[in-house]
């Protein structure tokens, strides 16, 4: 790959760079302690996502560099499923590096190929829904082009349950504060109402309508829950949800 240059670490082995298109050098890892750094990568995304002591978690890394973060992570984890996005760089890696160690590791895998294809190898992955997600921030700037929406697609799903997270304490102590109305007549007659049967969440987020060809051809043969901000929309469309959620009740939900 043009433009990649090896150096020595201060405190440790070498580590790689690359010229930006804006001329500057940047590096894929800490010039001064590469080990160390991806220590700290490995330990934050462990204890961010609370199975440190159970010690079988399943990590995504978006990422490879010069496989400092791999061996970091599979040290201290299950599984380590690697995307690699940029072959070239790979490439450059292994023609520099003996990476041996990581390429056939039993608890290392990788996935690669075209977009389409690493998408599908992704989902077919068992604990790909439940792994943790690790981006390796540097290489975010080598991503092609051609990749790029299976990045920022995998992205989105990080923020998404980096803010879960944020929320989990709110939503833990609405289901205590609520205990005694969910065993309240009304409530619980609508318990197990999805047996067997599709659920589909409409929110209010900008993609409702690109999304109403596809509640069209789920309806009503599914469960249909809407947040009260969208409900009167799904109504004007033709579509009447089953519940209709609202945290906060203006007269319009009402």
């Amino acid at each position: 790959m043009a433009g990649i240059t090896w150096a020595a670490s201060r405190r440790g082995p070498e580590t790689m760079a690359w010229t930006a298109a804006d001329g500057r050098r940047r590096w894929i890892h800490s010039s001064i302690d590469p080990i160390g750094e991806a220590q700290k990568v490995a330990a934050s995304a462990i204890m961010t996502n609370d199975c440190a002591g159970a010690g079988a978690c399943n990590v995504v890394l978006v990422g490879h560099g010069a496989g400092h973060v791999i061996r970091a992570l599979a040290e201290r984890v299950e599984t380590v499923c690697v995307i690699a996005a940029n072959l070239p760089l790979l490439r450059a890696v292994c023609d520099h590096l003996d990476v041996s160690d990581i390429l056939n590791h039993p608890k290392i895998f990788w996935i690669y190929g075209s977009p389409a294809e690493m998408r599908r190898r992704l989902s077919e992955l068992p604990a790909s829904r439940q792994a943790t997600l690790v981006i390796h921030p540097p290489f975010l700037d080598l991503v092609p082009p051609a990749c790029a929406d299976l990045i920022d697609a995998i992205r989105q799903i990080q923020i998404g349950r980096d803010t879960e997270d944020l929320l989990r304490p709110v939503a833990e102590d609405n289901l205590r504060q609520n205990l005694s109305a969910l065993a309240s007549p009304g409530v619980a007659r609508i318990f197990g109402a999805a047996n067997g049967r599709p659920v589909i969440v409409a929110g209010a987020g900008p993609t409702l309508d690109e999304g109403l060809s596809t509640i069209r051809r789920l309806y009503p043969a599914s469960i249909l829950v809407a947040v009260d901000t969208v409900a009167e929309g799904l109504v004007n469309a033709e579509i009447v949800p089953d519940f209709v959620v609202s945290v906060d009740p203006r007269p319009e939900s009402i």
